[in-house]
C-alpha cells in the first residue's frame, strides 16, 4: 500500500469559473485526475471523448492567469484537432506570420537577426494538417476548461486539493478538501493520475523519485503591459532572445501591449523578494532590456522559476500514474515541455478507457511508460543541448510528429533495427508500426482533409483499396466486441503534398493490398501487406495489442446475438457514444423508451443494469446505444449511418462555432424529411426539448454547447431512429 499527506499549495492564479453551488462529490469514479493545467485538462477532455467517468481536482481557484508556456506544437494541435478545439486555439494565438525568433542586443537593435521554425510548415512537403502556433497558456487553459465542462459539466473542481490517498492494488481512496470551506470528501477511484506539476504531491505520495540536474538557471518572469507594437512592427516574432550585453529575453503575448520579460538572476546574489516588492526596479529592468529608457511600462505580476532537467524513475506505481511535469521537467529551450505532457495525456487516455471498459488487460497501462518515458528522455537531452547553444538553436515545431513507440501495444517486425524514439534529423521514413499515421491530404469534404481525420475513438483499419477480405477481418473483431472500424483510401481522393490536380496516392511504402491498424492516438499498431488467410488474425492482433484475453466462448456475428440482462448495452455502448459525465442508467433508458415508444414494442425494453456504471453518458448517449442495438437486431433491413458522415457534421470547420454545427444538424434532419421546428414526431419533439431546456431557441451557441457536450451520440441516434421508424420490425 502506498499513500501520502500533502502540504498546502499556493501560487498566483485567477478564478476563471467559480465552484458551482450544489455540486456534489461522487463517492466513486473511474479516474481521479489531480491538476488542471494543460495536461490534466487535456486528459479530462480525452477521457470524456472515450466515455470514461472521471473527476478532475485543482488546488487553485481557477486556471492560470500567466501566459507561461506558449508554444503549441504541431503534434499537440493534431490532438486538439481531434478534440474539436483547433479553430478556437488558432483564434486565440499569434498569427503564423509572427512565428519567428529574434536575436538582438535589445528590441531596437538595427543589426537583429530573425529566423523561422526548423522543419516547419514553410517547407514544400506538408507533414501535418495542423501546424503549431503560439498561444498563451492562460488562453489555452480557458479553452480546454470550456471543452471539459461541455463534455462533462461536473468533472472539474477547482479550489479542491488532494489531502491524502491510499492505494490497495484494486483502487485508490483519496481524501479531498474544498479550500473555501474546509469540507472534506472521500472518493474511491479505480485509477489516480497526477498531472500536478514539477512539485507533484501525487508523485511524492507514490514514492516515485526524480533523476537529473536541478538549478540549471533561475529566472524572474515579469508580465507587463507596454506599447511596443509599433516598435517591433518590422521584426515581429514569437520570442526575442537578447544577445550580449543584453540579458534574458522577451516573450510576445500579442506583439502589441501584452508581454513577458524573462530576467535571469543568481539566487545566491540576488534577493528576488526585495526585487519584486519594488515596482520601479522592475520597470527599470524592462526598459533597460528593451533599449527604451522612456518606455511606458505597467507591471502586472511576477513569477520566479528554476530551470531543471529531470525525469521520473517510473510513470506508474500500481494504480497511480503521473503525466506532464509530474513525470518530466524539461528545460524550456525548445518549447517541448508542455507539448510532451499533452502527448502523455493522449497516450494515456485511450489506454485508461480500454482498461476501465474491460476491453483490455491492465498490462496495457505498462506500455504508457515504455512508450512515453523514452520520448521525454530524448526531449530533455535535446533541450539541454539547446540551452548550451542559446544563440543559435531553432524551434522544431514538428519534432514530436516523429515519435515512434516500441512496446507490447505495437507489433513491429522482429528484425526492425533499434532507433531513438524521436528523429530530429529526419533520417527515417514516415510510417511503420509505432510511428504516427502519415498525413496525406484528402479531398473528401471540409471535415475530412487528412488521413488523420479518418481515425476515431477506437481502432481504425485503413486499407489502400478496400476489399471483402479486410471487411471479414473487421467484422470478426467487431463481433467479438472489439472497437475497430474499416476505412479505405479508395473512398477518398488522396492528393500528394503540394498537388492541386487531384492525383491519387496512398500510404507510403505499402502495396495496394496492404492495411495499417491505427490506434486511437493515431499511432500505427500493426501493418500487413495483404489480408491474412485466417479471418481471426485481426482479432488475435487486437487482443495482443490490448493485452487482453480472447473470450472463452465463440461470439456470434452482429444481428444474431442473444439479448438479455443488458449485457449488449454494457459491452457495446462505448463504441457508439462520444460524450461523458455520469448520468443515471434508468433516466437515460426512460428517455429511450419515450422516444421509441410509438415504433417499438414494450418487450424490447426489458434490460437491467447498474444505474451508476457510467457506460451511458446521458439521455442522448442512451438513445444512441439503444438505436444501434435495435438496428443490429434488425439486420440488413435497417441501414446504418456511416460514422464518417457523422464526423463531418460534428466537427466545427475553420472559423465556425458550435452554433454553426447545430445549423448543419438541422439541415441534415430536414434532408432526411424532418422539420424539427414543426413536426410532431418523437425525433423532432426531442430536438425541441433540448433546445428549450438549455437556452433560448435562437441562441444556437448555447444550444450548440449542450449538443456538442452530448456528443456524436445524439445525431447518430436521430438518424438511426428515422431509419428504424421507416422499416417494419
Amino acid at each position: 500500500m502506498i499513500g501520502f499527506h500533502a502540504p498546502m499549495v499556493t501560487s498566483i492564479y485567477r478564478c476563471l469559473t467559480l465552484r458551482r453551488g450544489g455540486m456534489r462529490f461522487p463517492a466513486s469514479t473511474s479516474v481521479l485526475i489531480v491538476g488542471a493545467g494543460p495536461v490534466g485538462l487535456t486528459l479530462s477532455v480525452l477521457l470524456s471523448a472515450h466515455g470514461v467517468r472521471h473527476l478532475l481536482v485543482e488546488a487553485h481557484p481557477g486556471t492560470s492567469n500567466h501566459p507561461k508556456a506558449r508554444g503549441v506544437s504541431a503534434r499537440s494541435m493534431e490532438i486538439f484537432r481531434r478534440c474539436g478545439l483547433e479553430a478556437d486555439i488558432r483564434r486565440a494565438g499569434l498569427p503564423a506570420s509572427q512565428i519567428f525568433f529574434y536575436r538582438g542586443r535589445n528590441l531596437v537593435d538595427p543589426d537583429f537577426v530573425r529566423t523561422g521554425l526548423a522543419n516547419g510548415a514553410t517547407e514544400a512537403v506538408e507533414h501535418t494538417p495542423s501546424p503549431g502556433l503560439i498561444c498563451p497558456q492562460d488562453a489555452l487553459e480557458a479553452l480546454l476548461l470550456r471543452r471539459s465542462r461541455q463534455l462533462a459539466p461536473e468533472a472539474a473542481r477547482f479550489a479542491t486539493r488532494l489531502l491524502s490517498f491510499a492505494e490497495d492494488g484494486e483502487g485508490v481512496h483519496a481524501v479531498l478538501e474544498e479550500r473555501s470551506t474546509g469540507q472534506r470528501h472521500t472518493v474511491r477511484a479505480d485509477w489516480l493520475v497526477g498531472c500536478d506539476g514539477a512539485s507533484s504531491t501525487v508523485r511524492a505520495g507514490a514514492a516515485i523519485a526524480m533523476e537529473g540536474p536541478k538549478g540549471l538557471g533561475h529566472y524572474l518572469s515579469i508580465r507587463f503591459h507596454a506599447p511596443l507594437g509599433d516598435v517591433v512592427s518590422d521584426r515581429a516574432s514569437a520570442s526575442y532572445f537578447l544577445t550580449e550585453p543584453g540579458r534574458g529575453g522577451f516573450l510576445a503575448v500579442d506583439n502589441d501591449r501584452h508581454w513577458i520579460y524573462q530576467h535571469p538572476f543568481d539566487p545566491q546574489r540576488d534577493d528576488t523578494a526585495d526585487l519584486t516588492s519594488k515596482r520601479q526596479r522592475l520597470v527599470h529592468l524592462v526598459r533597460e532590456a528593451a533599449g527604451l529608457p522612456d518606455l511606458e511600462v505597467s507591471i502586472q505580476d511576477t513569477m520566479a522559476w528554476r530551470m531543471d532537467a529531470q525525469l521520473a524513475e517510473t510513470y506508474r506505481r500500481s494504480r497511480v500514474l503521473i503525466a506532464g511535469d509530474a513525470a518530466h521537467v524539461i528545460p524550456p529551450t525548445g518549447g517541448h515541455g508542455m507539448n510532451t505532457g499533452i502527448g502523455d495525456a493522449d497516450n494515456l487516455a485511450w489506454k485508461l478507457a480500454a482498461v476501465t471498459d474491460g476491453t483490455s488487460g491492465e498490462a496495457l497501462l505498462d506500455t504508457y511508460e515504455s512508450e512515453r518515458r523514452p520520448v521525454a528522455r530524448q526531449v530533455i537531452d535535446l533541450s539541454l543541448a539547446n540551452s548550451r547553444a542559446r544563440t543559435s538553436y531553432r524551434i522544431d515545431d514538428e519534432l514530436l510528429l516523429t515519435a515512434t513507440y516500441r512496446s507490447t501495444a505495437v507489433i513491429a517486425a522482429t528484425d526492425a533495427p533499434p532507433r531513438p524514439p524521436l528523429d530530429p534529423e529526419r533520417a527515417h521514413p514516415d510510417g511503420g508500426p509505432g510511428a504516427r499515421l502519415p498525413h496525406l491530404r484528402l479531398a473528401a469534404g471540409p471535415a475530412i482533409v487528412s488521413t488523420l481525420d479518418l481515425t476515431g475513438h477506437g481502432f481504425t483499419l485503413i486499407t489502400q483499396t478496400g476489399g471483402t477480405a479486410w471487411q471479414r477481418q473487421t467484422d470478426t473483431a467487431r463481433a467479438a466486441g472489439l472497437p475497430v472500424v474499416l476505412r479505405s483510401l479508395a473512398n477518398y481522393a488522396a492528393l500528394t503534398a503540394g498537388d492541386d490536380g487531384g492525383s491519387p496516392t496512398g500510404l507510403p511504402g505499402l502495396p495496394p493490398t496492404a492495411a495499417v491498424l491505427v490506434r486511437p492516438d493515431t499511432h500505427i499498431a500493426w501493418q500487413a501487406p495483404k489480408p491474412p488467410a485466417d479471418d481471426t488474425e485481426l482479432l488475435a492482433t487486437l487482443h495482443r495489442i490490448l493485452s487482453s484475453r480472447p473470450s472463452q466462448q465463440p461470439q456470434p456475428s452482429p444481428g444474431r446475438r442473444e439479448r438479455a440482462g443488458g449485457t449488449i448495452l454494457e459491452e457495446r455502448s462505448w463504441l457508439w457514444q462520444g460524450s461523458a459525465g455520469p448520468q443515471g442508467w434508468e433516466a437515460a433508458w426512460e428517455r429511450t423508451r419515450i422516444l421509441l415508444g410509438p415504433a417499438v414494442a414494450d418487450d424490447r425494453f426489458r434490460m437491467e443494469g447498474d444505474p451508476y456504471r457510467g457506460k451511458i453518458a446521458d439521455g442522448a448517449a442512451g438513445l444512441t446505444t439503444a438505436f444501434y442495438i435495435l438496428a443490429d437486431g434488425c439486420g440488413p433491413q435497417v441501414p446504418h449511418v456511416r460514422r464518417v458522415h457523422v464526423e463531418e457534421l460534428m466537427r466545427p470547420r475553420p472559423g465556425e462555432s458550435d452554433g454553426d454545427v447545430v445549423q448543419r444538424w438541422e439541415e441534415r434532419l430536414q434532408a432526411l424529411g424532418h422539420n424539427p421546428d414543426t413536426d410532431d414526431d418523437p425525433v423532432s419533439e426531442r430536438w425541441r426539448i433540448l433546445r428549450t431546456d438549455f437556452g433560448e431557441e435562437d441562441d444556437l451557441t448555447v444550444i450548440g454547447e449542450v449538443l456538442i457536450r452530448q456528443g456524436y451520440g445524439l445525431l447518430e441516434g436521430l438518424e438511426t431512429v428515422l431509419s428504424i421508424m421507416r422499416q417494419p420490425f
